[in-house]
């Protein structure tokens, strides 16, 4: 099974989380592929690939090997030189797998090899790469726009506001442009169109409307209910202000995603000091992961503890360094070595737990980086 840059980047986490694991490991392969990155990604590659043929068996090596070809010869063939970033997975053996991704922003250099692919940094591209459409629609003119901001560009914007001119040019995608009378119906229902085409396949989540109120109001009646439910925010501007629409929206959005964030972290304070519905720590996450009890994971990377162990007779967890002596539930002493970040991310997207990257949140940090709203005890 071969997918190269198709669907969303919720479409790759979805296939990867439902690809049934087998003998053959897969390797997960993310690169940043700037030429003045920290570590070269080429280099990367050979030492991964060195260090594996030294310590893998024969048998396993031989499908690692396949993935290490069909990977590098992705990079030399379909890589785009412009992108910075590419996220990489591949399977060898009879049940071969391969997908690809590339990005305009970059991402961290790491490449594992596991039953399971390593989709955390995929989870956070997910939930930091911000995707939102907006309308601009005025009596005797229309334009749907795509924009595309990414978590570096959205914090250089937060400390340099003059620079959402420039933002709102390079990264926005025209999909629809129309002079006419948009007072008629028939033209504001080929909107409508386009709007739900985009909004159903394209994973957007938020919806932007501006210009004449008139005018949107009738583009809101005919919107699709599935688009509706979309509209985060409807902004109003005269048709003759000479205001940058874009560049207004990009300030809004802004707001609007740190609000959401700053709200999830009070809900989630006044929860866990209550002790109501909300746990901390990522032995006691992971565990209410795989029970299913999860409504909204909490995620701080960098304060993120990077090992757990798994027990292998009753599947509960222990976050530490070194692999325990037994299991503390059942007295086990078989376990396995988990990255904690990937486990996290696995379990979440499979018990359909919502996921939020925190990037600035304390009381997270002072707790080992992960919390979680829970649907019950």
């Amino acid at each position: 099974m071969s997918i190269t840059q198709t669907g969303t980047i919720h479409d790759d986490v979805r296939r990867l989380v439902d690809l049934e694991p087998n003998e053959d490991p897969v390797v997960s392969c993310y690169l940043d592929l700037r030429p003045g990155a920290a570590a070269d990604w080429r280099g990367a590659l050979v030492d991964r690939f060195s260090a594996l043929r030294r310590t893998v068996d024969a048998r396993t090596w031989q499908t690692v090997r396949q993935s290490f070809d069909s990977i590098r010869a992705y990079l030399c063939f379909e890589r785009d030189p412009a992108k910075q970033g590419v996220a990489v997975f591949s399977r060898g053996g009879e049940d071969a797998f391969f997908l690809a991704r590339q990005f305009d922003t970059p991402v961290p250099t790491s490449i594992s090899v596991d039953a399971q692919p390593d989709i955390y940094h995929l989870i956070e591209m997910k939930e930091s790469f911000h995707r939102y459409i907006v309308v601009v629609l005025h009596s005797d003119r229309a334009r749907v726009l795509e924009v595309n901001l990414g978590e570096a560009t959205l914090e250089a914007l937060k400390e340099n506001a003059a620079s959402r001119d420039r933002v709102a040019q390079e990264l926005t995608h025209t999909h629809y442009a129309r002079h006419g009378n948009f007072s008629e119906g028939h033209h504001v229902l080929e909107i409508a169109e386009v709007l739900d085409s985009l909004v159903s396949h394209g994973g957007h989540k938020h919806l932007l409307l501006a210009g004449d109120s008139t005018c949107i109001k009738l583009l809101e009646e005919a919107l699709p209910r599935a688009v509706a439910d979309d509209v985060s925010e409807i902004l109003y501007l005269n048709a003759d202000g000479g205001q940058d629409v874009v560049s207004e929206t990009i300030r809004r959005y802004i707001e609007h995603i740190e609000d959401e964030a700053e709200r999830l972290i009070d809900v989630f304070r006044l929860s866990f000091y209550r002790n109501e519905l909300a746990l901390a720590g990522a032995d006691r996450c992971l565990a209410a992961l795989h029970a299913g009890k999860v409504d909204t994971l909490l995620i701080a990377p960098r304060s993120m503890p990077p090992t757990s162990w798994k027990c292998d007779d009753c599947a509960s967890y222990v976050v530490s360094l070194a692999q325990p002596h037994s299991c503390r539930e059942c007295g086990s002493t078989s376990s396995s070595e988990k990255n904690t970040l990937n486990e996290l991310s696995y379990l979440a997207e499979t018990t359909g737990a919502g996921i939020e990257v925190v990037r600035k949140a304390s009381l997270l940090d002072r707790i080992g980086g992960v919390g979680a709203l829970l649907r019950w005890t």
